[in-house]
């Protein structure tokens, strides 16, 4: 029995034909590019998850925003999508969030109405947060723009030290302290540095970025995932004798040749012969 399978081919469409529907820009045409571009996206992205939330000690905010705050404190403990809070620039996947990237810290805006274009009109000010799947910590209250912003990380770590604590570099004596733009301009350019607060040096608790200013954790679960596909693909090559076992069972023959079509939805990969209506479920772990 001949079998017809090329996953990544078929995912490689299945991505490109959402991300057009969903409105993203700057979808690239390599496809190690778009997988990359397609764990990006999921890096960025906030899961619908009910969450406890918590505010740190200096946390403030001006009466004119807390309507919006309030808005979005009841979305995120009811687990409703805050996405549309994000910045824009989340559906061009030429951006990258430094801030994310680097401290794994997100920053919301605070409308409390739904614009136009789907996202949540533009505040001023910006909550900055850390999220897990459970919980939401809230650190401050800033301006627009406070990406290289220590401050966000000292706060963080003088609240809740154990989030963090995995990522401090217990082993150098001392660093230079670096302000705001010039961490900026590192970033930009690429380099990859520690933070020093509170007499702590941290590596990067968001897993860090490449020269390019992609996101290491979405480049290393591509290539994690690129590699599960690829053994799934050759595991199937190799064992056609226990896929023609399963055909001759379900349909009473064996045919000549099958076709496997491939599919990705949340974390589940299907492979789906058609015209036989036979699919085989892969659980794919990030």
């Amino acid at each position: 029995m001949d079998i017809e399978i090329n996953i990544l081919k078929d995912l490689e469409i299945q991505f490109k034909t959402e991300l057009n529907l969903y409105g993203y820009s700057n979808i690239p045409e390599d496809s190690n590019k778009l997988f990359i571009a397609y764990f990006k996206i999921l890096h960025r992205a906030i899961s619908n998850n009910p969450r406890k939330i918590f505010k740190s000690d200096v946390f403030t905010i001006d009466a004119k925003y807390s309507d919006g705050l309030d808005y979005l404190e009841d979305k995120l403990s009811k687990g409703e999508n805050i996405n549309i809070h994000q910045s824009k620039n989340i559906l061009d996947l030429n951006q990258n969030d430094s801030l994310l990237d680097d401290w794994g810290i997100h920053h919301l805006h605070l409308g409390s109405k739904v614009s136009e274009d789907g996202f949540i009109e533009r505040s001023g000010p910006l909550l900055y947060l850390f999220l897990t799947e459970e919980s939401a910590y809230f650190l401050n209250i800033l301006k627009h723009g406070e990406w290289g912003n220590d401050e966000l990380l000292a706060i963080l770590d003088r609240n809740w030290p154990s989030l963090i604590s995995h990522w401090q570099v217990r082993n150098l004596i001392d660093i230079e302290n670096i302000d705001q733009k010039s961490r900026q301009h590192i970033r930009k350019a690429g380099g990859l540095m520690f933070t020093k607060v509170n007499n702590k040096i941290f590596a990067p608790p968001g897993g860090g970025y490449m020269s390019s200013g992609t996101s290491t954790n979405a480049l290393m679960a591509s290539d994690k995932f690129i590699i599960r596909l690829q053994n799934i693909e050759k595991n199937i090559l190799n064992n056609k004798r226990n896929y023609e076992k399963i055909f001759k069972k379900n349909l009473g023959v064996k045919p000549h040749k099958i076709q496997l079509k491939s599919s990705f939805y949340n974390g589940i990969l299907y492979l789906i012969e058609e015209n036989f209506n036979i699919r085989f479920p892969f659980e794919i772990k990030f």
